[in-house]
């Protein structure tokens, strides 16, 4: 209205305006993505309790935070960038990054004890996300 109007100094007043608008967003924003993050607590909390066992129940996700699957999802990557799957993936290959490091356990042990019925498919995962085999990342330390 004010700019439509142009009456004096409607650009500084319509600036002024818009200025406040933009400041309201990036605050309405900010609170969301807050308010987005207490939602999915529960879930994070669940991952990281259970992101190791071979049978990850993901449906248990939307239910510990009472969400549907759809707005848990939509949610979930609007929060981590990623899937659940993708998220849990990253957790179980950072946690064998860990042990790769410590040098007491053999690839299939590892493999099992991050969650993975089949060292191959570790293998694979574990290249597809690092870049290298696991026996290559233990040589490169």
């Amino acid at each position: 209205n004010i700019w439509s109007n142009k009456k004096s100094n409607y650009y500084a007043r319509a600036m002024s305006v818009s200025y406040e608008i933009i400041a309201v967003l990036q605050y309405w924003n900010r609170d969301s993505t807050h308010t987005q993050r207490l939602k999915l607590a529960p879930a994070f909390e669940y991952i990281s309790q259970n992101y190791k066992a071979f049978d990850f129940d993901y449906n248990a996700l939307c239910k510990v935070c009472n969400l549907s699957y759809s707005y848990f999802i939509t949610l979930f990557k609007a929060v981590s960038n990623m899937t659940p799957i993708q998220y849990v993936t990253k957790m179980k290959i950072d946690y064998s990054k860990e042990l790769l490091i410590t040098e007491k356990y053999s690839i299939t042990q590892i493999a099992e004890l991050c969650g993975f019925d089949n060292v191959y498919y570790f293998s694979n995962v574990f290249k597809k996300h690092i870049g290298v085999s696991p026996t290559a990342y233990i040589n490169t330390l």
